[in-house]
């Protein structure tokens, strides 16, 4: 078994040759397809996989008062109500600034007075079947500014949390959106550094 340093990865291997995607179904900014992967070994296997057409955001944001602004949001596959913060995907003409102010008050009624995007990391959810590359955004000193608006299929509760009592939640594993506590990792050392 290897042993690496910080910063250090394996010398990278041989991938397999990726055959065209036959899309089966698109929607939503969504895609279920199937793509052969030849090896190097001369075999080949088909995979059926997820992607998106676009590049989502996820959101930190975060009061004047420190407070994180997270969602108690119903989600279909999973046929339940989990904590996770606010994203979304860029619509046509949109940026990713966009995207985190939209978003934002559409799902929590919050407007951020600053952004940082960490335009130089990504955020795969699900890699082993699900092609999606993800930002992450930290939204500094929100404030409410109206009621929360969700599109009529989201079922969304925005809530607030005390930092520390968030970041402690995923610490003690209370929060099983990993896309969630992925980008809490990163907003709260961004926000310690005080950038």
């Amino acid at each position: 078994m290897l042993k690496l340093r910080r910063g250090e990865v394996p010398a990278a291997r041989i991938s397999p040759q990726l055959g065209p995607e036959q899309v089966q179904l698109q929607r939503y900014g969504r895609r279920m397809f199937s793509q052969d992967f030849s090896y190097p070994d001369g075999k080949t296997a088909d995979f059926w996989l997820f992607g998106a057409n676009t590049r989502p955001v996820f959101i930190f944001p975060v009061t004047k008062a420190n407070e994180v602004i997270v969602t108690w949001q119903y989600r279909h596959a999973i046929n339940a109500w989990i904590l996770e913060l606010p994203g979304g995907n860029p619509k046509a003409g949109q940026t990713h600034e966009d995207v985190v102010r939209v978003e934002l008050v559409e799902e929590t009624g919050y407007w951020p007075r600053y952004i940082h995007i960490f335009w130089d990391r990504r955020v795969f959810v699900d890699p082993a079947s699900l092609r999606m590359e993800g930002l992450v955004a930290v939204a500094q000193e929100c404030e409410l500014v109206q009621e929360p608006k969700p599109d009529g299929t989201e079922l969304i509760l925005p809530v607030l949390y005390d930092l520390a009592d968030w970041v402690a939640m995923c610490d003690d594993g209370l929060i099983s959106d990993a896309k969630s506590v992925q980008a809490t990792r990163w907003a709260v050392n961004f926000l310690e550094k005080g950038v």
